[in-house]
């Protein structure tokens, strides 16, 4: 486990924490603090019998479809499949899940890009498909910024670096199931980290039928902050804030389980607590049932350890 510090951790704190019988070692380097953990961590915990009357949903690595999973986004991936496996430990029947935001503004971008036919698209060698649409993706934003020569071949060889097709002899995308090529790709890099993840929940999962009140129920609930509220225009899918999704992510989230876990970026953390709530005051459930879990670096002012 990495903990992240503002500060050098006091040597009279190493000291007591490693002759705990489950650390096996501490490491310093700043701003990390290494604990290594040995396999007496385990009997702090009875391992108990999995029980189907008690689920357990952990989303994490939620983003738009539309390129390969990278360090930043992976790290939500460790922490969700840590705690999923921390669940089924204790008994729970836990599910990894993430939320495919395919709504989001970049997937009309890549929609553009494979409708007009662009550089990338028309090619008739394609590789793993997160990859593949990671290189339509960059190929838009070129399309819709334009640039001159030098710049567009940089951008061309940056994505073709971080994107390579290989050999795989994936087909070409088609422009109604290009997500699905994507999620694919994941699933591979997911398999190859031994992360399971048992549900993609994508956004026509819970925009359905009877969204709308789920909204205008969230609209008469006020809960601090202040600044963060609910628009109160017309109610239009197309106009869906990404709050509001998050909203609706959330009260689908709680009728999967018993208790949820969301791992979001601490940029996100205010955002995501203030949807949450109005989620469980929506659904009648106790807050305690859908737990946030921050990752990533805080603000520098007020920066705790967080992993």
């Amino acid at each position: 486990v990495a903990l992240v510090c503002n500060k050098q951790p006091e040597q009279a704190f190493i000291e007591k924490i490693e002759n705990l019988d489950y650390i096996e070692s501490i490491e310093v380097i700043p701003p990390f603090l290494n604990l290594s953990f040995n396999n007496k961590l385990v009997k702090l915990f009875k391992q108990k019998t999995p029980n189907n009357n008690m689920s357990a949903s952990v989303e994490h690595t939620s983003t738009v479809a539309v390129y390969p999973l990278n360090l930043a986004v992976f790290r939500s991936s460790v922490i969700g499949e840590w705690i999923r496996r921390a669940l089924v430990y204790l008994g729970f029947k836990a599910k990894g899940r993430i939320w495919v935001q395919d709504s989001a503004r970049q997937v009309a971008l890549v929609n553009y890009a494979l409708q007009s036919e662009c550089r990338i698209a028309k090619k008739t060698g394609f590789g793993k498909g997160d990859h593949t649409i990671g290189r339509i993706f960059a190929e838009s934003i070129l399309q819709m910024v334009g640039g001159d020569e030098l710049s567009t071949k940089k951008v061309r060889h940056i994505a073709a670096e971080l994107f390579p097709f290989g050999y795989s002899g994936v087909r070409r995308p088609c422009n109604s199931d290009w997500i699905n090529d994507v999620l694919l790709g994941w699933q591979t890099t997911f398999n190859l980290a031994e992360i399971c993840i048992d549900h993609f929940d994508r956004d026509q999962s819970f925009v359905k039928d009877g969204w709308e009140s789920t909204i205008n129920s969230a609209r008469k609930i006020h809960i601090n902050p202040s600044f963060l509220t609910l628009s109160s225009g017309n109610i239009n899918e197309k106009n869906l804030t990404y709050i509001e999704r998050s909203i609706l992510y959330y009260c689908y989230l709680l009728k999967q389980s018993h208790i949820s876990f969301s791992v979001v970026p601490y940029r996100q953390l205010e955002k995501q607590q203030f949807a949450k709530r109005i989620a469980c005051a929506v659904e009648g459930r106790d807050e305690t049932d859908l737990t946030i879990i921050p990752f990533g670096d805080t603000k520098v002012e007020d920066r705790k350890s967080v992993v």
